[in-house]
């Protein structure tokens, strides 16, 4: 059921109430009323005849009886019938009997016409005292049906009004609910008054505020635990010294590499580069300078790459590893050359290196084509091999596993 139709509901309700009070309570009891001042009215009125025809009766002229009488009976058309007979109980009017209505309930009033305690003549009188109060309750009728309508015009009105003020600010503020509910927080409501309904809306709309600057707050707080967690997934992914991805990001990439690798069947080549003598370096020259060296060095091996898929990082120590996803053998060996020559071209100082003046590497590589069954430490340990027989042979040198 509506809200139009619930408001509705008590005012045909009262109207109800009212037309049934009044038709069967008040009216009958008002018509009871008029009937009894009809009825003393119409004795008045006797009254009044009585003495009109006192100097008729003195007289005996029976023309200004009748002339009397005659006027009263066109004016009061209720009055069916009057009889007057004079002292000596003669009747002078009617001269004919009159034939009296039997389906009317005629009301029957016997009057003495007296004369300075004289009695002068007697008038019999029938009257239809209901038509006067059903002519009245008529009018009494018209009044109601006018009333009813009033009652109707002015309910139509109430429940309009009721419309505007009631049932149309409760749905606004259902329709606000449901967007706060969606979480749509820059609704805005309109409906302002001073009443109940008023306190409600600034109520919602003060809540809604709150919802959306706390909303905000958590937003920020989100963003800003992103961006936390990001920092610290940089952090735990990142060498402390050299700034590159460290070993735990490395294992990371390069298992999901050869996975990739192996649902595409596209080759992945794996480089393990290594200071040449770099113990000897920190032994001369000190473990804050090797650290320098080894930032020098790492920036250098970054360098030599230029794909956003390939990954450097720092395996350990004085090594770094690479991953280059979709590489083959040759593509191998041509970036590991680039790489060592990017190293060379540093000339940083290296006195006490067996291979040369300056900072030298040596590099292994490992290129497969995985399977679904490849795992990480197979490769890794191919190009550890590598890199083995690289510094056998010398250092400074490239070895590719067999």
């Amino acid at each position: 059921m509506s809200l139009r139709f619930k408001l509705f509901i008590p005012m045909l309700l009262l109207i109800l109430v009212v037309v049934l009070l009044m038709h069967f309570y008040w009216l009958p009891n008002y018509l009871k009323l008029e009937r009894s001042s009809h009825t003393e009215r119409e004795g008045l009125y006797i009254e009044l005849l009585g003495t009109a025809l006192v100097p008729g009766l003195i007289t005996n002229d029976i023309a200004q009886v009748h002339e009397t009488l005659n006027r009263v009976l066109k004016n009061r058309k209720h009055w069916y019938a009057i009889t007057l007979h004079n002292a000596d109980n003669i009747r002078l009017f009617p001269l004919r009997e009159k034939q009296l209505p039997d389906n009317l309930p005629l009301q029957r009033i016997n009057y003495r016409i007296v004369n300075d305690n004289r009695l002068v003549g007697r008038m019999e009188l029938w009257i239809d005292v209901d038509s006067l109060v059903r002519e009245h309750a008529g009018e009494i009728g018209k009044l109601e049906n006018w009333l009813l309508v009033l009652v109707l015009v002015i309910s139509a009105a109430a429940a309009l009004m009721q419309d505007r003020w009631i049932r149309s600010p409760l749905q606004q503020l259902l329709g606000f609910a449901h967007r706060l509910s969606e979480g749509k927080y820059d609704t805005v409501l309109t409906h302002r008054s001073n009443d109940e309904l008023g306190e409600l809306v600034t109520s919602l709309d003060r809540m809604r505020m709150e919802i959306r600057a706390r909303e905000e707050e958590v937003r920020k707080a989100y963003a800003d635990l992103s961006d936390a967690n990001s920092l610290l997934e940089e952090i735990s992914n990142t060498d402390a010294v050299t700034r590159i991805y460290n070993r735990r990001y490395f294992d990371q990439v390069l298992a999901n590499e050869i996975g990739r690798a192996s649902r595409l069947q596209a080759p992945i080549a794996v480089l393990l580069c290594d200071i040449d003598y770099f113990k000897n370096y920190n032994d001369t020259y000190g473990h804050q300078q090797g650290d320098f060296c080894l930032r020098e060095v790492a920036t250098a091996i970054k360098s030599a790459f230029s794909r956003a898929a390939d990954v450097v990082a720092r395996y350990g120590g004085e090594e770094f590893g690479i991953v280059l996803p979709n590489t083959d053998q040759e593509q191998a060996l041509m970036l590991a050359q680039r790489l060592r020559e990017r190293v060379n071209g540093l000339l940083i100082p290296h006195q006490s290196s067996g291979v040369a003046d300056h900072v030298t590497v040596s590099i292994g590589v490992a290129v497969t084509l995985p399977e679904k069954d490849t795992i990480m430490s197979m490769l890794i340990e191919q190009a550890d091999k590598a890199l083995y027989e690289a510094k056998n042979s010398g250092r400074n040198a490239i070895r590719i596993a067999g």
